[in-house]
């Protein structure tokens, strides 16, 4: 575990960095749609706006963190955040990875 300005950290089997609490469905789902490297909806909780991207990985030397990148010709993105995250889908299909009741495979 790592504390980063007072935030705890947790490694996932790969190396990604994910904040202490976020549930081991989503870290499972984010790690498979980024290391297959496929699109996915994201929806967080409170915002009925979907967000769109494939996952990355911070370049930080003590961290690296999920990151939402557009598309392929991006060279970066911002950090998901993971503590609020209501859903993944993959963007293709919609087929649900990943859901807070607990419905995602």
């Amino acid at each position: 575990m790592i504390d980063l300005n007072g935030n705890d950290y947790k490694e996932a089997p790969g190396g990604t960095h994910y904040r202490v609490g976020t549930p081991d469905g989503l870290i499972e789902a984010l790690e498979r749609a980024r290391l297959n490297r496929f699109r996915i909806a994201v929806v967080y909780e409170g915002d009925s706006a979907i967000e769109f991207g494939r996952v990355g990985r911070s370049l930080g030397p003590t961290l690296k963190v999920p990151l939402l990148v557009h598309n392929a010709r991006s060279t970066g993105g911002g950090e998901i955040c993971t503590r609020i995250v209501r859903e993944v889908r993959t963007a293709a299909g919609g087929h649900l990875l990943y859901s807070q009741a607990g419905d995602g495979s």
